[in-house]
């Protein structure tokens, strides 16, 4: 990784890839999702035209970030951002 901004765009592949587009299967209790962004936590995005980039600058602010991500070795900085996403960034973050 040369800087921050690739290991952010690395991680963003993975995550991405496993989240994975639009959704609204009842039996998720997510609610309507894309991008593994959620209705139900982010309940002012309209989540069906949200984009990839829209997708990114959430994950950035709310997950990326708040996790401590930039701080932390690439390999480190994939698996608390995983974590962050599905169990919550304050979870993830390591203090």
């Amino acid at each position: 990784m040369r800087d921050k901004i690739d290991k952010f765009s690395w991680a963003m592949e993975f995550v991405l890839g496993q989240e994975g587009g639009y959704s609204n299967d009842p039996r998720d209790p997510g609610g309507e999702t894309n991008f593994g962004i959620a209705k139900k936590f982010h309940p002012n995005v309209d989540i069906k035209a949200l984009t990839a980039g829209q997708a990114k600058m959430i994950y950035f602010g709310q997950y990326w970030r708040p996790a401590r991500c930039p701080d932390m070795p690439a390999p480190v900085a994939l698996a608390v951002m995983d974590m962050a996403v599905n169990c919550g960034s304050a979870k993830a973050a390591v203090r």
